[in-house]
């Protein structure tokens, strides 16, 4: 989704080789731990979803993945052109914790929130437009975010970790 999770997704050997870590097999290694930690954390998130709160959740994961990204745009601008080894591993860290942030909070919310808000006659419609909406967020980063990232490079970072500050605003609102 817009979150920033579809951007690191798609263009993570982009990241990767921006963050100076050129290296092919290098970078599949690191996909595969960041797989394995994704899967760890969401399941984590998933259990805590009952006792944290659905929006709790939400906003703790959200502004975390703003600090995440805000602190990746840092270290991207200073360290992606440079050959420091201890800057490469920072930005690393800072993408392995973002995705974590992400699929502790958002990824399971994802999953439970729609069917357990909509009514049972309306359950299937939601779900698909749901489904839709996330793929429709997709494809808007697949086709726009080339040309962002080729355009201002790290700044896109901070444009979405930005968005999510936005998005954190728009949950902070009374419902109802």
């Amino acid at each position: 989704m817009l979150t920033g999770s579809n951007v690191i997704t798609y263009y993570f050997g982009s990241m990767l080789t921006q963050a100076g870590l050129g290296d092919s097999i290098t970078q599949l290694k690191v996909n595969v731990c960041l797989s394995s930690w994704q899967l760890v954390v969401a399941v984590s998130g998933s259990f805590m979803a009952e006792r944290l709160g659905r929006r709790f959740l939400a906003l703790f994961s959200l502004g975390l993945c703003s600090i995440f990204f805000y602190m990746l745009a840092g270290l991207t601008a200073k360290f992606g052109t440079s050959h420091n080894l201890a800057g490469t591993y920072g930005t690393i860290a800072c993408i392995f914790l973002f995705l974590g942030a992400y699929s502790f909070g958002i990824t399971p919310l994802t999953a439970m929130y729609a069917p357990e808000v909509l009514p049972y006659n309306m359950r299937a419609n939601g779900i698909a437009m749901q489904g839709i909406l996330i793929k429709s967020c997709g494809v808007l980063v697949t086709m726009a975010f080339p040309y962002m990232i080729e355009a201002i490079g790290w700044k896109t970072y901070i444009v979405n970790a930005s968005w999510n500050i936005f998005d954190v605003a728009l949950h902070l609102l009374p419902v109802g």
